[in-house]
Formats: structure tokens, C-alpha cells, sequence
């Protein structure tokens, strides 16, 4: 892929990628059981993330169309997924208020934000890596120091309100 293809989520349960060269539907990521809110692909579109109201956050080979993993670690619909411009790590968030962040290499979860007081509509990581930002429903944007490099030390927060 080539920057010349988008994903959609649907409410059919499924991720839908498109060719804006054909102006076509391409193929469909299906697995979870109920709305996909979210979906994203990595820097390089090896992979993609999708999150769903069924609470799961799935990994996707794009070469394959399969599945490669699935998180079930929220307890509230997945609002949001990003990955990290480094292309190993993913955010997740959702109406359980809580920011999570994967390594994809192994499938550990390397940090569990309790991140707002309500639905956490999005979550971006900044283009250097360093930052993770959110922004909710409770009228807040967050922005973090991300720590990927430094997983254990503990989150800095600057709240916008």
C-alpha cells in the first residue's frame, strides 16, 4: 500500500479498505461482533488496529486480511486506536475512560491510564512519538509524555480543560 488507501469502520461489524486510485472497495478486516468504532493502519500498512463495541481491540495482517490479535482488556466499547509512529505500539481508549497502550511485538500491555471522566472520544500519539494526547467528552484534552522509550517511568499530564 501505498498512501493511496483508506480503512473505514462500519457498522456491520467490520473494517472496509478502499483504493482511492479505483475509487473501489478492496477488501474487509471481519472478526469482531458488534460496530467497529475505530481503525488505523501502522506507518507502514503491514498491519492495522480496529476497535469495537464488543470491547475487543484487534491486530490485522493486511497482506493476509487476518486477524493476529485481539485484546480484551476493556470493559466499555473501544472508542479509539492509534499506533505509535515507531510502528511496534498501539493506544486504546474508550467509554471505559481508560487509555491503554500495547506492544504489539509481544502483546503486553505497557501502560493503563484512568485517563478521564467520561467517553474518551480520541487518542493520538504525536508525530515525534514523545506525546499522547486525548480529549474526552468530560471537556478535557490530555497531552502525555508517552514513555515508550522509558516504560517505566511514571506518566507526566498536562490538562486543557
Amino acid at each position: 500500500m501505498d498512501g493511496s488507501t483508506i480503512m473505514s469502520a462500519s457498522d456491520d461489524k467490520s473494517c472496509k479498505v478502499w483504493s482511492l486510485r479505483s475509487q473501489r472497495f478492496t477488501y474487509a478486516l471481519s472478526g469482531h461482533i458488534h460496530w467497529v468504532r475505530s481503525a488505523h493502519f501502522s506507518p507502514d500498512t503491514r498491519m492495522a488496529v480496529t476497535g469495537s463495541d464488543d470491547k475487543t481491540v484487534k491486530i490485522w495482517d493486511t497482506n493476509t486480511h487476518r486477524c493476529i490479535h485481539t485484546f480484551y482488556e476493556h470493559t466499555r466499547p473501544v472508542t479509539c486506536t492509534k499506533f505509535h509512529p515507531f510502528g511496534t505500539v498501539v493506544a486504546t481508549a474508550g467509554e471505559d475512560q481508560t487509555i491503554k497502550v500495547w506492544d504489539i511485538r509481544n502483546y503486553k500491555l505497557l501502560q493503563n491510564y484512568n485517563a478521564h471522566n467520561s467517553v474518551i472520544n480520541d487518542v493520538s500519539f504525536h508525530p515525534s512519538g514523545d506525546f499522547l494526547l486525548s480529549v474526552s467528552t468530560d471537556g478535557s484534552i490530555k497531552v502525555r509524555l508517552s514513555h515508550i522509550s522509558h516504560i517505566t517511568a511514571s506518566p507526566t499530564d498536562l490538562i486543557y480543560t
